[in-house]
C-alpha cells in the first residue's frame, strides 16, 4: 500500500500509525521527496523527524508498507488505513482500490463517498473513476510512479476527517453470474410454470422489493443485474419452448376433436339408415305402433 500526506505542522515530529498487519520496521519514508529513515515503537507507530522549525511549516510525507500474510480474502474485509497521530485533522481524503480484473467492489465503505461515474466498457455498465493515479499524484505532489494496469478494477473515494478503517465487500465475478443469472432463472421458471407467482399481488411485491433494492443499493443492483443476464435469456428460452409445446398440445387436441365427433354421429346415422331386417327382434317398431292398437288386444 501507499499513503501520501501533505501537511503543515508547528510540531518537530509526525506521529504515523500504520496498520496493525504491518511492520513497522518495514515501512519505506520519503519526506518532502527525499528518502528519510523513521524511528519505530513497541505500540506500532513511527516517529518521523521534520527539519526546520519554521511555523506552519508545510510538508509532504510519503509512506510505503506490505501487509504480513498478503491481501485479505475474497469477499467481506477490514482494511486499515494509516494515519497521523495527535489528533490531526483532514481537510480531504482520497482512497483508492485496486483489485484485480475478476474481481468487483459489491460494498463500497460507509465512511466514504464514491468519486465514479458509470460509463460503458463494451457491451456493460462499469464504473469510471473520476480521478486515476497520475492526477492523486500530482494533488498530493507523490513521486511518479508506474502507473496501475488498464486491466484491473479501480476504485476512488473520499472524504473528510481521519479515517482509520473501511468495511468492504467484493466478489468474484465467475460467482457472481452463476449467482445472479441463477437467481434470475428460478425466477422465470416460477412466472411460467407455478400460477400463483404470477398473481398480480405478488408480482407487486416482488416490484416493490426491487424497487426497493436499487434506491437503497444502486451500483450493486446495477452490478446484479448485468451478471443475471445470462439467467433472463435462459428463461425467456424456457418461456419459448413452453409456449411451443402448449400450441402443440392445443393442435393435437383440436385435431383428434372432429373426428371423435365424426365417430359418433356416423354410428348414429348408420343406425338409423340401416335397412329393415326380416328378424323382428332387431327391428325398432314400438316406435312405430300406436299406443291405442297395443292396447286394443289382450
Amino acid at each position: 500500500d501507499r499513503a501520501v500526506f501533505r501537511l503543515s505542522t508547528t510540531q518537530k515530529s509526525l506521529d504515523l500509525i500504520v496498520p496493525a498487519s504491518v511492520n513497522p520496521a518495514d515501512v519505506e519514508l520519503w519526506l518532502d521527496g527525499a528518502r528519510v529513515a523513521g524511528q519505530s515503537t513497541p505500540t506500532g507507530r513511527v516517529i518521523v523527524t521534520l527539519p526546520g522549525a519554521e511555523p506552519q511549516r508545510q510538508h509532504q510525507l510519503e509512506v510505503t508498507y506490505r501487509f504480513a500474510g498478503g491481501r485479505p480474502e475474497l469477499g467481506r474485509m477490514a482494511i486499515e488505513l494509516p494515519r497521523l497521530g495527535r489528533d490531526v485533522w483532514v481537510h480531504r481524503l482520497y482512497w483508492q482500490l485496486v483489485l484485480p480484473r475478476s474481481e468487483h467492489l459489491l460494498e463500497s465503505p460507509a465512511e466514504l463517498a464514491g468519486e465514479f461515474q458509470w460509463q460503458w466498457h463494451g457491451l456493460f455498465w462499469g464504473r469510471t473513476p473520476l480521478l486515476e493515479q497520475p492526477q492523486m499524484e500530482n494533488w498530493s505532489g507523490a513521486r511518479r510512479l508506474l502507473d496501475v494496469p488498464d486491466d484491473t478494477n479501480r476504485y476512488v473515494f473520499s472524504g473528510i476527517g481521519s479515517v482509520s478503517r473501511c468495511e468492504i465487500r467484493t466478489v468474484d465475478r465467475a460467482l457472481l453470474v452463476l449467482a445472479a443469472s441463477a437467481a434470475a432463472l428460478l425466477s422465470g421458471l416460477l412466472l411460467i410454470y407455478v400460477r400463483v407467482a404470477r398473481h398480480p399481488a405478488t408480482l407487486l411485491v416482488a416490484a416493490m422489493l426491487l424497487a426497493t433494492a436499487i434506491l437503497v443499493q444502486p451500483a450493486p443492483s446495477l452490478l446484479v443485474a448485468q451478471a443475471s443476464g445470462l439467467g433472463i435469456v435462459l428463461a425467456l428460452v424456457a418461456a419459448w419452448l413452453y409456449r411451443g409445446t402448449l400450441r402443440r398440445h392445443h393442435r393435437v387436441t383440436v385435431r383428434d376433436l372432429p373426428s371423435s365427433i365424426l365417430e359418433r354421429g356416423s354410428s348414429k346415422g348408420l343406425s338409423r339408415t340401416l335397412p329393415p331386417s326380416s328378424d323382428a327382434s332387431t327391428e325398432i317398431m314400438p316406435q312405430e305402433v300406436p299406443v291405442s292398437t297395443m292396447d286394443s288386444h289382450p
